[in-house]
Parts: C-alpha cells; structure tokens; sequence
C-alpha cells in the first residue's frame, strides 16, 4: 500500500470517528474554533493534515 492509499484510509478514520460522534462539520468546526470548511478539507484530502492534529480531531469528537 502506496501513502497516497494510507492516507486516504487515515482520512476515512477521522470522518468514520467524527460521524460516530453523530457531530456535523459544523458542530466539529465550532468545537474546534475553526471554520467548516477547514473539516471538510480536511476530509476531502484538500488540506493536509499535520502530525498531531488528529488529537485536536478526535478529541472534541470522543469527549462529551
């Protein structure tokens, strides 16, 4: 499995876990201090997605 294929599968975590959470983008945005757009970029793979900033992604969406 090429990074491009991992990747993907990263990014296909952190939508599953934020869907999970039964959060929207908007509600993930919002409890992240960011605009929407910067979750669906995110998911989409137009914006990488630095070394930690899955814990800043799954955080609001695992902590009540």
């Amino acid at each position: 499995m090429d990074y491009s294929q991992r990747y993907g599968r990263f990014r296909a975590v952190l939508h599953k876990i934020r869907l999970e959470a039964r959060l929207s983008q908007t509600e993930l945005a919002a409890k992240l201090g960011k605009p929407q757009l910067f979750v669906s970029r995110s998911e989409l793979g137009e914006r990488r997605i630095d070394f930690l900033e899955p814990w800043i992604f799954v955080a609001p969406a695992t902590c009540p």
